[in-house]
C-alpha cells in the first residue's frame, strides 16, 4: 500500500503561517503520490489553552483535506487540554484501532498519557489486550504510534539527551511482548524529532522527523514521508520539495 506520513506538526500561533505553508507543500506532494491513506503521527498542536488547541486542530484538518482516509494519532502535546473523547471528536477517528488495507493492516495505538509529566507516554492495558487479540489474526500489521517502542542512542538530541525517559514509550517492554514480530511489517513513530531506521526486537522501527520544532533554531522543517508498504518497503522522506532520506527493506 501507499501511505503518506506527517508527524509532530506542533501547530501554534507563533509560526502558524509557516507551518500552514509547509503543510500545503506536504499535501500537494503526498497527493501526487496517490496514497491509500495518510497518517498524522501525533503532536498535531503545540498546546496552549483549550480554545487555542481546538482552533489549531481545526486549522490543521482544514489544510490537510486529503480525499483518502486520514488518521490522526494523539501525542503528548495534544492531550494537555483535551480529553480522549474530545480528541476523537476533533480528529474524526478513534485514538486506537486496526484498519485493514490492501497489503497490510494499520495497527494504530495511543500513547498520549496526560497523567504522566514531561512529554512521557505509555500504552494502556486495554490497548495491550487489544493488541494481543489482533495478533491472533492471520494478518500482517504496520504499527503507527507516537512514542517509539524501540531504543536508540539520543546523545545527539537537543530534546532528549538529558531526559531519555521522556523520549520512549514508558511500557515499551509490555507492548513489545504483546506484538508478535513475525506478524509486524514495521513500526512507524514520531516524537523523537529526527529521522531514523532501527532494528529492535526483530522488527524494523522507522522514526519520522517533526514537520515543526525539530530544534529551537529550526522551528519549521517541513518534513513528511511517502511510504510503500508490502513485501518490499520503501520510505522516502522529504523536507519541503527535497528528498533527504530513503529507507528500504
Amino acid at each position: 500500500m501507499r501511505l503518506g506520513i506527517i508527524s509532530d506538526i506542533h501547530m501554534r500561533d507563533e509560526y502558524s503561517e509557516q507551518i500552514t505553508e509547509s503543510l500545503k507543500t506536504a499535501k500537494k506532494n503526498i497527493r501526487e503520490f496517490d496514497p491509500e491513506a495518510v497518517a498524522v503521527l501525533g503532536d498535531v498542536i503545540q498546546g496552549g489553552n483549550r480554545e487555542e488547541d481546538i482552533k489549531n486542530i481545526k486549522k490543521v484538518k482544514k489544510t490537510l483535506d486529503f480525499s483518502c482516509d486520514t488518521y490522526y494519532l494523539a501525542g503528548n502535546h495534544d492531550s494537555a487540554n483535551l480529553s480522549n473523547s474530545e480528541l476523537e471528536h476533533f480528529f474524526g477517528n478513534k485514538l486506537y484501532s486496526v484498519v485493514d488495507k490492501s497489503e497490510t493492516s494499520l495497527l494504530i495505538l495511543n500513547t498520549s498519557s496526560p497523567w504522566l509529566s514531561g512529554s512521557r507516554g505509555e500504552v494502556t492495558q486495554e490497548q495491550i489486550e487489544f493488541v494481543k487479540e489482533q495478533m491472533q489474526r492471520n494478518q500482517n500489521f504496520t504499527v503507527l504510534i507516537h512514542h517509539p517502542i524501540h531504543y536508540q542512542d539520543l546523545q545527539d538530541s537537543f530534546w532528549w539527551k538529558n531526559y531519555p525517559e521522556r523520549a520512549f514509550c514508558g511500557n515499551k517492554k509490555e507492548i513489545n511482548k504483546a506484538l508478535r514480530p513475525e506478524k509486524i511489517n514495521c513500526v512507524i513513530n514520531g516524537h523523537l524529532h529526527k529521522n531514523s531506521k532501527v532494528k529492535y526486537n526483530k522488527t524494523r522501527h522507522i522514526t519520522i522527523n517533526a514537520l515543526s520544532r525539530e530544534k529551537p533554531e529550526k522551528p519549521v522543517t517541513g518534513t513528511y514521508a511517502k511510504c510503500k508498504i508490502g513485501d518490499k518497503n520503501r520510505f522516502e522522506i522529504f523536507e519541503k520539495d527535497k528528498r533527504i532520506e530513503t529507507y528500504s527493506f
